[in-house]
């Protein structure tokens, strides 16, 4: 019985090992991707589900994906958008990031 119950544990210990491995090179594809598409600074940031400040929207839904509502205004001179998700909102003028809300 307990050389059963070893084999099982290693079993899920492999398994969770393998688990991890894979998700650490599906990260490493995506930060590669995201550094190659916007640079190091924002490709990191990306990667890692982060936005900052002058952000263009294209960079804001690669890390946050998409809101579940936009409202936007117009004006004579500008286009200001708020993308909210659940518990944060995003603010835009003119498709740059001006604004978190967490």
């Amino acid at each position: 019985m307990k050389e059963e119950s070893k084999k099982i544990s290693e079993g899920i210990q492999n398994k969770n090992i393998a688990e991890e491995k894979q998700q650490k090179q599906k990260f490493a594809i995506l930060l590669k991707n995201s550094i190659n598409k916007y640079g190091n600074i924002y490709g990191e940031l990306i990667a890692n589900g982060k936005v900052k400040i002058g952000m263009t929207k294209e960079m804001c839904k690669a890390a946050w994906g998409n809101p579940f509502n936009i409202n936007k205004t117009i004006t004579a001179n500008n286009v200001m958008e708020i993308w909210n998700y659940i518990n944060r909102k995003l603010i835009f003028l003119n498709s740059k990031l001006i604004e978190i809300q967490e």
